[in-house]
């Protein structure tokens, strides 16, 4: 068995629980797109939609879609401790780090698809609603959802290799209930018509998203050389 395919049995579920997630959030925005008073002027509801995105959702889906590569996951719930199949992944001829890196990237690639869809689907089919949002606002709205999400996946990816599900699982929902808390605040301080953008992000807001998924991501690459399991 290969480890992509080893690494999308262990996504399987997990893409079955994020499209529930996307259908579920889809959905419902754009049915919120076709209340009249949201349709007349649909920029505040969509800077909301957005904040919510790249606060909420998103981070969700990336501690969701987030691996060890070497731990492997549970197809439901958390698992206390090492799984069983690891002394088995650690017999086979192939280095920790290409584990580890194989299931990163297809992790990333199926967080990648979940954050141009909720986007981009909700954002080209607002008009079918009433609602029209300007194309480049849609653009502009990709980076800023997805800079969280990586930030978040490479925190998730880290703490599931140091930690156990349990652990990794219940330090990392409380990392996105920070940051949602923290983008509730903003929205209410400033107001949600400002527009959503990487333009409208303070440099440093970007320095620490990008720094925080790059640093997790080489310690995880340490803590897999290095731990014992």
């Amino acid at each position: 068995m290969s480890l992509w395919r080893k690494s999308w049995l262990e996504c399987r579920p997990r893409v079955l629980l994020t499209a529930a997630l996307w259908v579920v959030t889809s959905a419902g925005t754009l049915g919120l797109f076709g209340m009249p008073k949201i349709s007349r002027d649909p920029i505040p509801f969509w800077n909301v939609y957005i904040l919510t995105l790249a606060g909420v959702v998103a981070p969700l889906v990336a501690m969701i879609l987030a691996g060890s590569g070497i731990n492997s996951q549970t197809a439901s719930g958390v698992l206390r401790g090492t799984h069983p199949s690891t002394h088995f992944m650690l017999s086979l001829p192939v280095s920790r780090r290409r584990s580890l890196w194989v299931r990163a990237a297809l992790g990333g690639l199926l967080l990648l698809v979940f954050v141009l869809l909720s986007v981009c689907v909700v954002g080209f089919l607002a008009p079918i609603r009433g609602a029209e949002i300007p194309s480049g606002r849609i653009i502009s709205a990709i980076p800023v959802v997805l800079l969280s999400s990586y930030s978040f996946f490479g925190l998730g990816t880290l703490l599931y290799t140091w930690l156990d599900e349990l652990w990794g699982g219940t330090i990392g929902m409380a990392a996105v209930g920070f940051l949602c808390g923290g983008f509730v605040s903003v929205s209410e301080e400033v107001g949600v018509h400002i527009p959503v953008g990487l333009a409208d992000l303070p440099w440093p807001v970007i320095v620490v998203y990008v720094a925080v998924g790059l640093i997790s991501l080489g310690g995880a690459n340490i803590v897999v050389e290095r731990k014992e399991y």
